[in-house]
């Protein structure tokens, strides 16, 4: 499992002191993946240049263990391993913000506008 990741960061801002790097800790306690956005896929601010990073855990199939994302088909998001799972802050900081979305996502329906994927 990735205990941590270092990133390099070049600030050009004149008024802040460089950043050489930080360390940045996992967001889950147990496996997980993350996958980056091509740049253009989504429009979106957040997601644009978001990271998704997804809980793992091993699923037994006809006798061989497997890493997924999810038990069953995934239809329901108590089917996905991630779901409740506490996720944790991986710089310290202060959060300033909280942004609550009322609507809870349903597994594998792209909803209000979100632009589609192209597959």
């Amino acid at each position: 499992m990735v205990k941590y990741l270092i990133i390099f960061l070049a600030l050009s801002c004149s008024s802040l002191t460089p950043i050489d790097s930080v360390i940045i800790h996992p967001v889950f306690d147990s496996q997980f993946v993350c996958s980056e956005h091509y740049a253009g896929q989504l429009t979106e601010l957040g997601d644009a240049l978001g990271t998704d990073c997804i809980y793992q855990s091993f699923v037994q199939q006809e006798g061989r263990k497997w890493l997924r994302a999810y038990k069953n088909k995934g239809h329901s998001n108590q089917d996905w391993f991630g779901w409740g799972k506490e996720v944790f802050s991986p710089i310290s900081g202060k959060v300033v913000k909280i942004n609550l979305n009322e609507v809870v996502n349903k597994p594998g329906l792209w909803e209000r506008g979100w632009p589609l994927l192209s597959s």
